[in-house]
């Protein structure tokens, strides 16, 4: 409706009529709280073409109770307007307002998004009407855009805020929901938002979220795969994750291998038991280039971000610091043999026992 009809106007409406309504007889909407931008984007569009669209009143006493267009009365006060064309409509109860003007196309049409985000809040919080069907019922709207308009009550204001003031389509939303489901930061969230692709941030923003989540647990699988094969090489294994380009890489001493997340994972840990079995081979024919490489267990295990048990960190440990167990061996029986010597003049019995074991032990 063009702002040249409205001089057609009545000053005083019965319900079902257009009229220009004083605002100072003007009531705020029950959900109006939940409105928190400000109007300035409003009062410059009036201040140039006027109010447009009228907005929907019903009376209440000797005042009128404004359902839709708030905002539209908040501006014109700003710009010294004392009467603001309306459309009158006959609603008593709270969801009988609602219904008004959901129910009704001609109405709905000229709600903004911020207008139907804060009824259905109303609903949701003062109505105690929590479900998605009864909502839908109420408000006319489809369960799927219901949904949606309920996961952005969930998210942070200035998310929220944001796709409010850049008025982007429902879809958006599924967008931002699964970013947030992943553990997106809400800066990183924003940023896509303001974007000129937004969409399409959002969606390279959630794909390198899965990957960091499936490069997570492969990760996990690659450590207990070597450890499994060769617990002394896993403590010096190092694996880097690259979710933005889904790979993952694995070094082992001076072996570096890598892994993308469309590849067969099956193939690449036959391929990392053949190199695992070569560093073994290497460490065999060139144990002085090997045998003095620090031990760095729990600082690879913090680096992974993998937890293992203490007993499985100190069975690491023992077992790779015992390399030449037989060299340990000899050097065990040798103590015990000048233990039994020395316990030959105080406890020969003791002495006597022990060389039993010692000759068990020599077989």
């Amino acid at each position: 409706m063009s702002c040249l009809s409205l001089h057609k106007f009545k000053r005083n409406a019965n319900p079902g009529e257009f009229a220009y309504v004083a605002i100072k007889d003007l009531l705020p909407p029950p959900w109006s709280r939940f409105e928190t931008a400000d109007v300035d984007d409003l009062v410059d569009s009036i201040a140039q073409v006027g109010i447009l669209n009228p907005i929907i009143v019903c009376p209440s006493g000797d005042k009128y109770r404004v359902l839709a267009g708030w905002r539209r009365v908040l501006a014109a006060k700003k710009l010294n307007i004392t009467h603001i064309p309306a459309r009158v409509v006959n609603v008593r109860s709270e969801i009988d307002q609602i219904k008004a003007l959901m129910h009704e196309n001609t109405i709905r049409k000229n709600l903004s998004t911020r207008e139907i985000l804060s009824i259905i809040q109303y609903i949701r919080d003062r109505l105690g009407v929590l479900g998605v069907r009864d909502i839908a019922k109420i408000t006319g709207l489809g369960k799927s855009t219901v949904a949606r308009y309920l996961m952005l009550l969930e998210f942070p204001q200035e998310i929220r805020e944001l796709i409010l003031e850049k008025n982007l389509r429902s879809g958006i939303v599924d967008y931002v929901s699964e970013a947030l489901k992943l553990g997106a930061e809400t800066q990183d969230i924003i940023r896509c938002l303001q974007s000129d692709k937004p969409y399409a941030c959002l969606e390279r923003l959630i794909t390198i979220l899965r990957n960091a989540k499936e490069l997570d647990k492969i990760a996990k699988k690659v450590l207990e795969f070597i450890r499994e094969k060769d617990i002394e090489l896993a403590q010096y294994t190092t694996i880097k994750t690259y979710p933005s380009h889904a790979r993952l890489e694995v070094k082992i001493l001076d072996e570096e291998l890598a892994y993308w997340l469309h590849a067969d994972f099956k193939y690449f840990l036959e391929h990392l038991d053949v190199a695992l079995k070569e560093i073994r081979r290497r460490m065999t024919l060139r144990p002085d280039k090997y045998n003095k490489k620090e031990l760095k267990v729990r600082a690879n295990i913090m680096e992974n971000k993998i937890e293992v048990p203490d007993e499985v960190v100190k069975k690491a440990i023992d077992e790779t610091q015992a390399i030449d167990k037989q060299q340990i061996l000899i050097r065990v029986v040798q103590l015990l043999s000048e233990a039994a010597q020395l316990l030959e003049l105080v406890k020969p019995e003791l002495a006597k026992k022990l060389k039993e074991i010692l000759r068990s032990l020599n077989s």
